[in-house]
């Protein structure tokens, strides 16, 4: 008798996962590069969801491993996987930095998307108006069928207190991907800022009840 064969997650999947902010990642990450050992980028982003698990060194080493693969696989895969390496060091400013160059040459490339919150740690205003200036341009690219950029639309809109329109991106893009989870970040920053402290605590916490492993901060 013979037992059904384990399905290999893609690698979109296990990016969908990680924009969505569900917490499901890693695993598929896992089981990803044990089927494709030789994906720099699949590589990447599983030490990076791994990343406090090794110290600077154990890190360091085995980012330099995947992107030595990743030279194998093209430019776009090389230039994500320096950038994952730059984000799981926390370097915010060079990774935002080597975002505005990557988007220039890959525009509206989702998986660079999961790298966009280094904007909100660098302190040069300039630089994070550059950011927020990026997720307006590349959303308008994807397309209006976009929940991971409409999802990013809304959590920068309300971050630049344009709360109605986050609102409005955010809800959008439930209506798209009813799990993206920055979206439902965005709602509850929205409700928050609009002294609606009840409803963004009960909105969050019916997400993370439905996404038991997801991430409480975006």
């Amino acid at each position: 008798m013979t037992t059904p064969a384990t399905r290999i997650p893609s690698l979109e999947e296990a990016v969908r996962e990680q924009a969505a902010l569900s917490g499901r990642h890693a695993s598929l990450l896992e089981a990803f590069v044990a089927e494709h050992p030789a994906s720099g980028l699949g590589r990447a982003l599983s030490v990076w969801a791994r990343a406090d698990s090794f110290d600077e060194a154990g890190l360091k080493s085995r980012m330099v491993t995947a992107f030595e693969l990743a030279k194998a696989e093209g430019p776009r895969e090389t230039s994500l996987v320096y950038g994952i390496f730059l984000c799981a060091l926390r370097q915010d400013r060079l990774a935002a930095e080597h975002l505005l160059r990557h988007f220039a040459d890959f525009p509206a490339d989702e998986t660079a998307a999961l790298m966009l919150h280094a904007f909100g740690g660098v302190t040069d205003p300039d630089l994070r108006r550059a950011g927020a200036e990026l997720v307006e341009r590349q959303a308008r690219l994807a397309g209006p069928e976009s929940w991971l950029w409409a999802q990013w639309t809304a959590w920068t809109r309300v971050e630049q207190g344009r709360t109605d329109e986050g609102v409005e991106a955010a809800e959008r893009a439930l209506s798209l991907f009813s799990r993206a989870g920055r979206a439902v970040h965005a709602l509850a920053h929205a409700d928050h800022e609009r002294g609606a402290g009840p409803q963004a605590v009960a909105r969050t916490d019916g997400w993370l009840l439905r996404n038991p492993g997801a991430s409480q901060r975006p």
